[in-house]
């Protein structure tokens, strides 16, 4: 399955191609690519609903697109995504959610709760409620806002419970006070799990946030190194737990501005120089957020 950069995001009869609606920012020509191992059994198909759906022995993509119109209504449109998505991974016997992608049209629009990003968090719980997903459940997960004008979700499943962790210096999303919205958002700050002979912790969308407040509004260069700050913090914190040293092998790093581009891959190529990274323009899910990181670690 290819993940494309640079494209509208809406569904296209291709079941091998997931197109994000996210601009890549400087010369690079990027595809993220997600492929089973040749000697093992795999499928591509396309589901009713605007679905598509990679599937393996030991793990499931599945994803989701929202039309411009199924936008209005974010809350209600999510809610019916989200069962989609998880109705299909159980009934593929891979009923646990471990990563999950979000990527939306006006992510800012709408004051109070009527917010776009609030909404769809208020659809997404309601369909975990729905569907019995508790907070122990909660896995990894990123939601960004493109300039396209439909919605993209899509969530990697697999067999076997992942190992989900928080940030030390954050408070849990799904504790976050109720200024942030009806619901709160239902996510993991990482997520350990096994992809075929693999072992991989997923990272979060990780932004300048302490506690659960903003931090450093309008200065990018201190939210970049809030970011970077808690993405140490995170990464310490779980390789204490699993007894090894953790370093990021690929990271997608979303700025709201591209003017801030050079000043944020400077920052953050000087943190994590082995690392592979995809640098795209992308509203963050705060309004006085800047930046946004995620990604993955080999283990």
């Amino acid at each position: 399955m290819g993940i494309h950069f640079g494209s509208d995001c809406c569904f296209v009869p291709d079941a091998s191609r997931i197109d994000t609606g996210l601009q890549l920012l400087g010369d690079s020509n990027i595809i993220e690519c997600w492929s089973a191992d040749s000697s093992r059994t795999w499928k591509l198909s396309v589901k009713p609903g605007n679905a598509k759906v990679v599937q393996t022995e030991n793990w499931l993509l599945v994803a989701v697109w929202l039309s411009d119109n199924d936008c209005e209504n974010m809350a209600q449109a999510t809610e019916q995504a989200y069962a989609t998505m998880l109705e299909i991974a159980r009934e593929a016997h891979m009923p646990h959610v471990v990563r999950s992608w979000n990527y939306l049209p006006h992510i800012n629009r709408g004051n109070g709760d009527s917010e776009t990003y609030k909404q769809f968090c208020a659809g997404r719980a309601a369909a975990y409620q729905e569907k019995g997903v508790v907070q122990a459940d909660f896995a990894s997960a990123s939601a960004l806002g493109t300039h396209s004008a439909n919605a993209i979700f899509y969530q990697l499943s697999t067999a076997v419970r992942g190992q989900h962790f928080e940030n030390p210096l954050q408070v849990s999303a799904y504790d976050y006070p109720r200024q942030y919205g009806p619901r709160s958002p239902t996510f993991a700050r990482a997520t350990a799990c096994q992809l075929e002979d693999n072992n991989i912790l997923f990272i979060s969308g990780t932004a300048s946030v302490k506690g659960h407040q903003s931090v450093h509004v309008g200065d990018i260069h201190q939210q970049t190194q809030q970011t970077l700050a808690n993405l140490d913090a995170l990464l310490s914190d779980i390789g204490t737990k699993l007894g090894t040293e953790i370093a990021p092998d690929f990271l997608k790093v979303y700025i709201r501005h591209p003017r801030d581009f050079a000043l944020v891959r400077d920052l953050v190529e000087a943190r994590f120089p082995q690392c592979e990274f995809v640098y795209v323009a992308a509203d963050i899910c705060r309004a006085d957020l800047l930046v946004e990181i995620d990604g993955h670690c080999w283990l």
